[in-house]
């Protein structure tokens, strides 16, 4: 395999000095010869007359609900069989609502559905079973500006991921509920064109109370407070820091198009479940890390006619403990109000 340079370092380069772990590339794999998927479980959402949901942006599990955001801001909660169970929030000024959901999340226990209002700057705290409001937390102005995912460490801790705006570049940031303060931890090195650009879909990923997230153009995978936790080879020339700073225009399209001249555009999702952990890119493929052996595989995003025309493409949430990853199919079979629960081989 050809060296890979960051600058004018190698993979040996890393691997004595500032990473955990090599994780040693691998072929690409197409699923219908081997598939990464054990079985599928299909989830069709029930919705009363009076809601039409969206497309389903991001699927959470809370105290045995399916917790389901949409392309319209909206959160419902929904039995495991799919059926309506209730609403978190709605949209508007009265303090049990928000003006604009930047993000969701679960608490650690699994009992509350937490929306963050960046307008409002504020967390508004649901019972996860009956959707009832139960409490608001406000925090400074600027706290939660241009938040775009967030994910609970523990009762008091959360990680935020941030789009990147301008030269505002200071990404991911720790939630201090107690204190109401929220500090940067992580920034990348690139601006946009004052548009708002996320560093990825679903970018940090929590289990068992550690934190994982992914940088744009990076093959690193760091461990919450920024360590490097694992690098993972690729084949593909790789950005130098400088050159990163130099990029003033990062948009999802400079990610494609350094694909298209041979440079790794890194990654997009990490899911870390309790044997596995799931990457994605731009590259029409994902990566599944063996967190005992540390080998990866790597699958083309091609339908698996071993379940039904189903693809492992667009995944947007996790069961961790269960070794599964939900998703929606954006194929043939594509429809909204479903999602997919696909259990990974082991």
């Amino acid at each position: 395999m050809a060296a890979l340079l960051i600058g004018c370092k190698t993979s040996e380069d890393y691997a004595s000095t500032d990473y955990q772990r090599i994780i040693h590339s691998s072929k690409v794999v197409n699923p219908s010869v081997q598939s990464p998927i054990e079985s599928v479980d299909t989830v069709n959402l029930k919705c009363p007359d009076n809601i039409i949901l969206g497309t389903v942006k991001n699927v959470y599990v809370a105290d045995g609900m399916f917790v389901v955001v949409d392309n319209q801001s909206a959160v419902y909660g929904f039995a495991p069989d799919g059926t309506y169970m209730c609403t978190y929030g709605r949209r508007g000024d009265a303090p049990s609502e928000y003006v604009n959901m930047s993000a969701c999340a679960v608490t650690p226990a699994g009992d509350e559905v937490v929306i963050i209002d960046s307008y409002a700057q504020r967390m508004l705290y649901y019972d996860a079973k009956s959707g009832e409001y139960k409490y608001r937390i406000n925090f400074p102005t600027g706290s939660f500006d241009m938040a775009q995912q967030c994910v609970f460490i523990n009762d008091s801790t959360a990680l935020l991921a941030r789009d990147v705006y301008g030269k505002n570049n200071s990404v991911y940031a720790t939630i201090n509920i107690a204190d109401k303060t929220v500090e940067t931890f992580a920034s990348v090195e690139m601006s946009t064109a004052n548009v708002a650009i996320p560093v990825g879909w679903h970018a940090i990923s929590v289990y068992n109370g550690k934190g994982a997230y992914v940088k744009p153009f990076d093959p690193t995978i760091y461990q919450y407070v920024d360590t490097k936790w694992l690098f993972v080879e690729q084949d593909k020339k790789i950005y130098s820091s400088e050159e990163l700073a130099k990029m003033t225009n990062y948009s999802l399209f400079t990610r494609s198009q350094a694909e298209i001249d041979g440079y790794f555009s890194g990654f997009t999702d990490i899911f870390v479940l309790k044997d596995w952990i799931f990457l994605a890119n731009l590259s029409a493929s994902f990566s599944l890390i063996n967190k005992t052996s540390h080998e990866i595989n790597t699958y083309k995003y091609e339908t698996d006619e071993t379940f039904d025309y189903i693809n492992v493409s667009n995944i947007i949430g996790s069961i961790p403990d269960n070794n599964a990853l939900i998703g929606t199919n954006n194929g043939p079979m594509s429809e909204d109000e479903r999602f997919f629960i696909y259990h990974l081989a082991k």
